[in-house]
């Protein structure tokens, strides 16, 4: 299961990233939403307030997991004792889950302004 997750935390990253990538060459031409701003700061603030409450989860009895939707790393209970699993992604992951807690919360401003981009675009052609 946290492979799929992993997955779709990463597909839902790159499409984030490909869809503001896209408004900011649009951005250069129009001015597109009112007060964007202050509504991508405070969208980014709650993307990231939600991921510092999704960072630990439970995922079993004996299993814990760091980061959400990209896994950082796993600990494990043996014995009463709490044993790491930490690699090479543990900061490319946390790096990820920060990128896409931030952007994700933005999309609807994204899809808000390319929408009023594209009907501006149409209506002076």
């Amino acid at each position: 299961m946290l492979n799929w997750l992993n997955l779709a935390g990463l597909l839902v990253l790159a499409g984030s990233v490909w869809l503001e990538l896209t408004y900011r060459r649009q951005k250069d031409r129009y001015r597109l939403v009112r007060y964007e701003w202050s509504m991508r700061v405070m969208a980014a603030a709650a993307g990231l307030g939600v991921m510092a409450s999704t960072a630990w989860w439970q995922y079993d009895a004996e299993t814990r997991v760091l980061g959400f939707p990209c896994t950082s790393a796993v600990f494990e209970l043996h014995d009463g004792i709490w044993y790491d699993h930490v690699g090479a992604v543990t900061i490319p992951a946390l790096i990820a889950n920060a990128v896409l807690w931030t952007l994700v919360p933005q999309l609807p401003i994204t899809l808000l302004a390319l929408r009023k981009a594209h009907a501006s675009q149409t209506s002076n052609e």
